[in-house]
Parts: structure tokens; sequence; C-alpha cells
């Protein structure tokens, strides 16, 4: 499905600059990024794939959204589960690809570290580590986070508009 011009300037300014440019991604990973209907399979390995890679989850829910990649609410609470497993911590018994890896200042490295001290190379697969910050949430400190955002998207279905042709 071709992308509207919206659609173009959200994918450059919202997920190719978070992550990496998309001609350079992993091709299975990237024609997940573009499918107009994300199915059981694709939704897991995509949403896996963008949490990894440390892109903000309201970014993700709000694509997804936005393109109405997920046809009903059990694939809406599908990723909203994810999401919150990842929140928890609960899915480093999974690798991803780790792309662009880049240091707090912007530099990129051999190897990133978060404060926690789990540490990621680039360019290999990696547990998928939940970032030390996504543990302060409504749950553990009464004030949402932006996992917490991006359930209440997916749950309560409001989303931004990210708009296709």
């Amino acid at each position: 499905m071709a992308l509207t011009p919206a659609g173009v300037d959200f994918l450059r300014d919202h997920i190719e600059d978070h992550t990496y440019q998309l001609q350079w991604w992993p091709k299975y990973q990237r024609e997940l990024l573009l499918e107009s209907h994300l199915k059981y399979a694709g939704r897991f390995q995509l949403t896996i794939f963008l949490l990894g890679n440390r892109l903000n989850p309201v970014t993700i829910a709000s694509w997804y959204l936005g393109r109405n990649m997920l046809k009903n609410q059990a694939a809406k609470r599908h990723v909203a589960e994810l999401i919150r497993a990842h929140m928890d911590g609960k899915l480093a018994k999974y690798e991803v690809y780790v792309m662009h890896a880049t240091r707090a200042n912007g530099d990129p490295p051999s190897m990133f570290e978060f404060r926690n001290g789990d540490k990621i190379a680039q360019g290999e697969k990696q547990p998928l580590v939940t970032p030390c910050f996504a543990y302060e949430n409504l749950a553990t400190t009464g004030m949402p986070n932006d996992w917490d955002h991006a359930i209440a998207l997916l749950t309560l279905g409001t989303h931004p508009a990210v708009h296709v042709a």
C-alpha cells in the first residue's frame, strides 16, 4: 500500500530518525512495516524488532493504528500485551537484530550499554532488553510512561492520524 506524503513524513521523522533508514533494514522487517494488515506472527516479529531497536512504543502504536494495520480488537490487544510485557521485562528471552545502536550523545558505538549495565552490540542478534526507565511506569510510580500511553492508544482506540493512499 502506497504511503501518502503525511505517511512518508511520519516514517522519516518518527521511525527512520529513531531507528535507521528503511533501505538498510532487514528485508522481512521492512516488508512487515509497510504491510496493510499485520497477522499474528508478523505483529509479534515486527513489534519486538521495533522495541529492540528502541523505537518509542507510542510511535509503534501510532503507526499501526494510523495505517489500520491491526484489523480487530484482538490484534490491538495482542500488540498492547507485547508492549506491556516489554515494559515489565518479560521479553528478554527473545532475540532481535539491532540495526543502529547509539550512545546517549548520538555517536555510533560498537556496543551500547543501558544504565542498568545490559549491553547490546550493533548488527547482532541480542536479547530484547527493556530500558530501565520503562520500569518507571503507572504501576510503579503512579505516573504513566510511553509504554502506558501506547497501551492506552491501542486499548482505547484513539490515535493520531497517519494516512495512507
